[in-house]
């Protein structure tokens, strides 16, 4: 009896794994009559940490998407450059990009930060973010990227959080605003 109650909680545990599908949504480009060049250096805002409603804020999420952001660019030969400080206004990032010689302010938000942490039920992780891009000399809009992440089906791995799709989503979005084609 026991070995059959351990084959079942196997066939579940192997099937439990195999239902867990990704599912990405990128989104964005440049904006109608705009263009990016990719031989423009980069000022990458400040980024708040993610927060699912009535959760503490996600500690150091927002660190993490600015470095993977930095990451993404410098993959791309994009050279970049971050605040002094915390830059989280317009008005402050356009005075410190201009000062460091910047062609972009780069704005980027988590808009949604889902954390369900438990394996008793289907609902995947889910972690979106949105980026703009300005052009510092006119502060137009010139692009916009956006990225939506959810971990679909049953996952049995414990202490997993939607930081896990932060440099995927990253990427995605970038993607997006720049017109790069990864494989």
């Amino acid at each position: 009896m026991k070995s059959i109650i351990a084959a079942i909680m196997t066939a579940v545990a192997l099937g439990s794994i195999s239902c867990s599908i990704p599912r990405s949504e990128p989104g964005g480009g440049h904006i109608q009559g705009m263009t990016v060049s990719p031989t423009e250096k980069v000022f990458i805002m400040s980024v708040r940490d993610g927060q699912e409603p009535g959760y503490p804020q996600a500690i150091g999420s927002g660190n993490a998407l600015s470095s993977a952001l930095g990451e993404t660019l410098n993959a791309h030969g994009v050279v970049f450059t971050k605040p002094s400080s915390w830059a989280g206004d317009m008005d402050t990032a356009f005075q410190e990009a201009k000062a460091k010689g910047c062609g972009y302010v780069l704005s980027a938000d988590i808009t949604l930060w889902e954390d369900n942490a438990t394996v008793l039920t289907a609902n995947g992780d889910k972690l979106a973010i949105s980026l703009n891009l300005f052009e510092v000399k006119s502060k137009n809009l010139v692009a916009t990227g956006s990225f939506y992440r959810v971990a679909t089906g049953i996952t049995l791995l414990l202490g997993q959080t939607p930081q896990r799709f932060i440099k995927e989503s990253a990427n995605g979005a970038l993607q997006k605003m720049y017109g790069w084609h990864d494989e």
